[in-house]
This record gives structure tokens, C-alpha cells and sequence, in this order.
């Protein structure tokens, strides 16, 4: 919009009181302080010159590129694998990269869940009921590995990028490799079940404890059914009940590792 150094003074203060609530009576009850003014005529002539001289630029309002895809993992290649600090591997094309996330996808949940649910300065992450699943689906499907991609028809072809994702579907549920980790309550859905809660470790702890007795005869659980009812009464009782009684080694670590991830993982949310 034109700047005029004459009208400088005339702040949005001095007129915006007096702007109607309605378009209605707009010509009749908005008054311009310019209109109020009182001016010489050498005031005018001034005035005159600076519109005449004035220039109206066209306003230009670019979008604000939105960091869509936000991973702790790298979205593209090539990307070297270190283990120990010491490169292990080379993955220098993209069907290396993605074919490596796939064989190692439960550790790639693992370390895209610690990220979302990192916490800052002690204090327990903030994330409303549900967010951490569907973020880790996201993540997922920015990596190139997510469930949505697997259905892709294209998803062998080499020229795939994570800037290809985008048409993916974010969507997707990432429970089954989720409840691999013994962490079903990351997509509880009910408030207070958030990562780091109490009720969210009582929970995974009575999912592990039971999980011997039915995993047998029930290999695979139907997120659909589950959701409907998790059980959330049951399985925290139960994890209530364990809790007290976990065993623990000479150095005072648990000695079972899935309870170990359970608890650390809760931890990490919860701000420690």
C-alpha cells in the first residue's frame, strides 16, 4: 500500500472506534480523519502532490512453506550407518535406505517415538490423547516406510523421494510394529493415557504381564476390535499390581528387557 509521509501521524487509533460493526451503514458511519482534518491550502496542494506521485503496489502474499515432515531418521540418501560411532554401512540409493528402515522398522518406531515424545527442561511432554500414534504414522510415511507406502504401487520405483510422500497416506496405523514394542497405549485414545502418565505405564506393564496367555492362540490383534474396547480397567489393574514386584538384578535393573523399555519409555515421556 502507498506511504505518504504527510499522513504518517494518522494512526488506526484515531478512526477505529468509530468503524461500524456492520458493512450496512458503512458509508454512513465511517468518518475519515482525513475528511475531519483541517487543512490549508498549502496542506492540500501537498497532499495532492504526494497521491499524485503515489505508486499502489499489487500486495503479494507468499505461503509460508509448513515443515510437513519433521523425522529424528534420514529422509533421503545417501546416509551412513554407524554403529558405535563407527560407519557400519553405506546407503547410497533410496531403495538401500528404505529397504534398510524395513528390516530394521521396529527400531525405527523405537527412535521416532523417543523423539516425539522428547521432553524439554524435566517437564513431562505435552501431547493430547492419540497424537503420539498418528505423529509416528506421519514420521513413518516421511521416511518412505510407512504403512500407507507398503500399499503404494510405485513404491519400487527408484525415483521415489521423501518429497514423493506426500501423496502417501498418512494416515495409516503403525499398532502392529507399536504393540511389537509392548506399547499399546500410545493409541489409547481416552484422555490421561498420554505417554508418561502413570495409567499409561500401569497399562503397558498389564499388557506385557498378560500377553503370554493370549498371544499364543491370538498372534495378531485387529487395532478396529481393540479400540473399540482396550480394556484400559483390566490391563491397569494388572499393571498395578506387577508394578511393585518387577525383578531387578544386583545393580537394581530390571531384568526383564520389554518391562525395562516399558518403564524407560515412560520415563523419557514423563520428563526424566
Amino acid at each position: 500500500m502507498p506511504a505518504f509521509s504527510p499522513l504518517s501521524s494518522y494512526a488506526a487509533g484515531s478512526y477505529a472506534s468509530i468503524v461500524p460493526a456492520t458493512t450496512a451503514h458503512a458509508s454512513a458511519g465511517f468518518i475519515s480523519p482525513i475528511a475531519g482534518a483541517h487543512m490549508s491550502n498549502v496542506e492540500r496542494v501537498a497532499l495532492a502532490t504526494d497521491l499524485a506521485a503515489a505508486r499502489a503496489l499489487r500486495a503479494v502474499a507468499e505461503p509460508r512453506p509448513r515443515q510437513t515432515c519433521n523425522t529424528l531418521l534420514p529422509q533421503t540418501s545417501p546416509v551412513e550407518v554407524q554403529v558405535q560411532r563407527r560407519t557400519a554401512m553405506h546407503l547410497r540409493s533410496e531403495s538401500d535406505r528404505v529397504a534398510f528402515l524395513n528390516e530394521n522398522r521396529v527400531s525405527a518406531v523405537w527412535m521416532e517415538m523417543l523423539d516425539a515424545t522428547r521432553a524439554s527442561g524435566g517437564c513431562p511432554t505435552e501431547v493430547r490423547p492419540g497424537q503420539v500414534a498418528t505423529d509416528i504414522a506421519h514420521r513413518m510415511s516421511c521416511l518412505g516406510v510407512g504403512v500407507g507406502e507398503l500399499r503404494r504401487p510405485d513404491r519400487h520405483s527408484a525415483s521415489g523421494t521423501a518429497a514423493d510422500v506426500g501423496s502417501a497416506s498418512v494416515g495409516a496405523s503403525e499398532f502392529a510394529t507399536i504393540e511389537a514394542l509392548s506399547l499399546p497405549s500410545v493409541h489409547i485414545r481416552e484422555p490421561g493415557f498420554e505417554p508418561g502418565t502413570m495409567a499409561a505405564l500401569e497399562y503397558d506393564l498389564g499388557w506385557r504381564a498378560l500377553a503370554p496367555s493370549w498371544q499364543a492362540a491370538l498372534p495378531a490383534i485387529d487395532e478396529d476390535v481393540w479400540a473399540s474396547n482396550p480394556n484400559t480397567a483390566l490391563f491397569c489393574a494388572v499393571g498395578r499390581a506387577v508394578l511393585p514386584h518387577l525383578a531387578t538384578d544386583e545393580r537394581g535393573e530390571l531384568m526383564d528387557g520389554i518391562c525395562a523399555r516399558i518403564v524407560s519409555f515412560h520415563m523419557h515421556a514423563g520428563g526424566l
